[in-house]
């Protein structure tokens, strides 16, 4: 009987035991991920924006100097103050068409509308900075306006403050963005000044599996139809393998099609300019773009200047200068005022 109840005894104290292990697991999740097993399933790493997803955002023209420069006493970045922090950072590439050279020191600008050899004030570094832009295009026809001394120099600056100056006023230039196996490949020209067929270089970047994005300056100013030698080119780079098109100069936002498939916005328009003889050329366009494996979608933010200040549209006022974009885009490749398609 004695030795019926110590079995009984035993086996209660391990029934007991056995209850406050569950009581304390079931009270601590973090404990059960280590009691549960000896060998726990090797952690899965999560996909990162480099390898899986590529993105960027894209701005026109932008010119610091003048009367921009003048109206805040060279602290340009009061020119973006209205627009605000984050539209342009975080993305794989974050880029702008700098439309002229920076000085490494200071200056008094010059507001006449007739001076047309810019020069910007070097806080315009700290302006791109507060953007959020990781690169800058210098592939347009005032990238050499303070000499190739003024362009190397801007190009030192910029790359001092980690923005990747992309091109010249004669050269097309390449630059690769992105962390994974696949990149966004980007290539500036200024058509207006360099004709060079790179259509042997976007082949190469397709055979290498990366997305290419190119960023011409081009076309005619003021003009809102894009022209046949601006549809020409595009089309030659698209059948050469370019994913999108993107372009820039005419200082008014212009038209957009798709072609083959791709997707063309023809003009940005000045994103920050002093042009302020029209409503057109103070207006511009801010696209965005995600990439998930061959899925692209393009949205796309109008923008207006309002004494000096570059700021975002809403409501009927964005929605009538999207629609305007898109009219001629099949609605086949619309959802939601974006675009969106397989590359």
């Amino acid at each position: 009987m004695k030795k019926y109840w110590l079995h009984f005894s035993i086996l209660f104290a391990v029934l007991i035991a056995a209850g406050a292990v569950v009581l304390i697991t079931l009270s601590n999740p973090e404990s059960s991920q280590v009691t549960l097993s000896s060998h726990p399933k090797p952690k899965t790493d999560t996909p990162t924006k480099g390898s899986k997803t590529l993105s960027f955002t894209i701005g026109g023209d932008v010119m610091t100097g003048r009367a921009v420069a003048w109206k805040f006493h060279n602290d340009v970045t009061q020119a973006f103050e209205n627009l605000g922090q984050g539209v342009f950072s975080n993305q794989t590439l974050d880029i702008v068409n700098l439309e002229g050279p920076i000085s490494s020191t200071d200056f008094q600008a010059n507001p006449t509308p007739d001076n047309l050899i810019f020069n910007f004030p070097p806080q315009t570094i700290d302006a791109l900075k507060y953007l959020g832009v990781n690169a800058v295009s210098q592939a347009n026809n005032h990238s050499f306006n303070q000499g190739k001394a003024g362009f190397e120099e801007t190009k030192k600056l910029l790359e001092d403050a980690k923005i990747t100056p992309i091109g010249s006023q004669t050269e097309y230039d390449i630059s690769r963005f992105g962390s994974g196996a696949k990149k966004l490949s980007i290539i500036t020209i200024n058509l207006l000044e360099d004709h060079s067929d790179f259509t042997g270089i976007i082949a190469d970047e397709k055979k290498a599996g990366n997305i290419v994005l190119v960023f011409p300056h081009w076309g005619s100013e003021y003009e809102e139809t894009h022209n046949q030698s601006q549809a020409n080119a595009a089309h030659s780079w698209i059948d050469a393998g370019a994913d999108i098109i993107i372009g820039s100069h005419p200082h008014v936002v212009q038209d957009a099609e798709i072609y083959n498939s791709k997707p063309i916005i023809y003009s940005l328009g000045n994103l920050i300019f002093d042009q302020t003889f029209s409503t057109p050329t103070q207006e511009g366009l801010i696209v965005k773009g995600s990439i998930v494996d061959k899925n692209l979608t393009l949205e796309f933010l109008p923008t207006k200047i309002k004494n000096y200040q570059v700021q975002l549209k809403d409501g009927e006022e964005k929605s009538q200068a999207i629609q305007k974009l898109l009219e001629n885009i099949p609605a086949k490749y619309l959802k939601d005022n974006k675009i969106v398609l397989n590359l």
